[in-house]
């Protein structure tokens, strides 16, 4: 018998060391969550660490060789390995037990993506029903007054997926991870607005408005309102949404906000504020008047802070709550500036917030590669005689210099009228150790949408919170030269599936600066001014130092 133990510790310590020997660091974006989840490739599969299951709402615990896993609704068992002294779960066969959909980056980079396949769409008697494998984030948009738009992030739609519905609903892959329900209406529907859920399985009610009679206007401050084909600036709102909110009537007299923090560490703080079913029903919206402010307002809120009420956190220094209106706001002053996302589900507000890894609080001193594109035999986008990687060249110089002068160690992808080839540039950034990489555009149609688009957009690559931070601080920065329009900031796989290859294949933060449309004739003409090469310069140092907490 002892022998026999032998043997088996031997095996499993041989298994241990054969993994960790062909591993190599991967990570997968799962479903509708922004930040990405790091582990190992080993072969075809994924290996999480048992830790970080919790990231994806599910639930582990050791059970006998493996691991017991409560995901989706349903509880199996599954082996484990080991990598790197962690305890790992295979979650490409994981994935496989709950009917999800996984597939490594076709370009043969180290990133696995995680969909839920949409099972059923149907509408019956004035319901919309969406079944699918695995939880998805639904957003609801009514666009006009008849027109409604259904989001489902995270979501696949597939050959086997059934569609239940007449003409006026169609249904298709919207984006390389959001499934678009489009359903146009011949009455005005009474829909929450905003998302509603995470969930696989989805029920709304397509009833008519209700007619309400007409009351007398209330005076109200002057608001501006953004046109609806604007993309957010510095706003996040989502919507909380009960199954039947009439049975739980929202309470009338002030409550205590059950405020905690789930998690904090250097680059995130996890905060959640959780009510009990039927005690809220509302939007949150997410706002940032001061670089160091957030605001979280509920609206159809009347809450307060505990009298007990103590604040555990190092990245959030103070929180104040006031009434305004209809609505609760919640006044946080932050450590520093940081990104922040909100998330809203029929128990409360979760708010994450992000911020760079140990840095210093300071620009002097990093490595930035920056990249001007295109170059070479690559013209990039032309108009009127113009070529687009002679502006990027001309601008990029103007940044390098900004950034030389502030101590910062610039390591330019060109010079000159070269071309590096495209995967060489962020392998630059990578074999250089940089702790930014930024990339200098000029835009065409296509990408901002309209024939003469104009304006600066910055991209930040799909799935990275951090890089999203940055491009935020970069994009509010450009904005205040008022030099051209703000686009805001997007995510690259709004243009393609994988996002921006060197965005994607850069180890460290990075964005991808679109300064201007080279066919708008405005554009053009800023974007080959002396003006706006130091005004983009002098924003993208502000943009960074704000980053950096400096």
């Amino acid at each position: 018998m002892r022998k026999l133990h032998l043997i088996l510790a031997l095996g499993t310590a041989l298994s241990t060391v054969a993994a960790a020997s062909q591993s190599r660091v991967a990570s997968v974006n799962f479903t509708f969550r922004e930040t990405p989840l790091r582990g190992y490739r080993v072969g075809d599969e994924f290996l999480l660490p048992l830790e970080n299951v919790a990231d994806l709402g599910w639930t582990a615990s050791s059970a006998n060789a493996g691991a017991k896993i409560v995901a989706e609704s349903r509880t199996f068992n599954i082996p484990t390995r080991q990598v790197d002294g962690k305890t790992c779960i295979p979650l490409r066969a994981a994935v496989d037990k709950v009917g999800g959909d996984s597939s490594w980056n076709p370009g043969g980079y180290d990133i696995l993506q995680v969909s839920s396949p949409v099972f059923r769409v149907s509408v019956n008697k004035g319901v919309l029903n969406v079944d699918s494998a695995m939880a998805v984030k639904t957003t609801v948009s009514v666009i006009g007054s008849k027109k409604v738009v259904i989001d489902l992030d995270g979501a696949k739609f597939t050959r086997e997926t059934k569609v239940d519905a007449d003409g006026s609903t169609s249904v298709s892959q919207y984006g390389p991870n959001t499934v678009r329900i489009v359903l146009n209406l011949d009455f005005v529907p009474n829909l929450p607005k905003g998302q509603v859920s995470n969930s696989s399985q989805i029920k709304l009610d397509l009833s008519p408005e209700p007619v309400r009679p007409k009351e007398v206007a209330t005076p109200k401050p002057d608001k501006t309102v953004p046109k609806q084909d604007d993309p957010p600036k510095t706003d996040q709102t989502t919507q909380n949404q009960t199954q039947n909110p009439t049975q739980n009537p929202v309470p009338t007299g002030p409550i205590d906000l059950p405020i905690a923090i789930n998690w904090e560490n250097e680059t995130n703080t996890s905060m959640a504020i959780k009510f009990a079913p039927g005690q809220w029903v509302g939007t949150a919206t997410c706002r940032k008047p001061e670089k160091n402010i957030l605001e979280l307002e509920l609206s159809n809120l009347d809450g307060v802070l505990p009298k007990d009420f103590e604040l555990k956190s190092k990245a959030i220094k103070e929180i104040t709550a006031e009434k305004n209106g209809t609505s609760t706001i919640l006044r946080l002053r932050l450590e520093r500036a940081m990104g922040a996302d909100i998330t809203t589900s029929a128990t409360g507000v979760v708010l994450n917030l992000v911020r760079p890894t140990s840095t210093g609080g300071r620009l002097d001193g990093k490595v930035i590669v920056l990249d001007a594109g295109h170059g070479g035999r690559d013209h990039g986008a032309t108009a009127a005689g113009i070529m687009e990687k002679n502006i990027n060249l001309f601008l990029s110089r103007y940044v390098r210099d900004a950034l030389t002068a502030e101590g910062v160690t610039v390591i330019m992808t060109r010079n000159d009228d070269s071309f590096p080839e495209l995967e060489a540039r962020p392998a630059l950034a990578n074999k250089n150790s940089a702790d930014i990489f930024l990339s200098i555009h000029v835009n065409e149609p296509g990408r901002g949408g309209g024939t003469t688009p104009s304006g600066t957009i910055t991209f930040y690559h799909k799935g990275s919170a951090i890089s999203k931070f940055l491009g935020e601080c970069i994009q509010s920065e450009i904005v205040k030269s008022k030099l051209l329009p703000d686009m805001g900031v997007r995510s690259d796989g709004t243009i393609y599936q994988s996002g921006f290859a060197v965005l994607r294949l850069s180890n460290m933060p990075g964005v991808l600066i679109e300064t201007g449309f080279i066919t708008n004739p405005k554009d053009r003409q800023v974007l080959q001014s002396e003006a706006f090469g130091k005004a983009l310069a002098k924003s993208v140092v502000a943009g960074l130092k704000t980053y950096y907490g400096q």
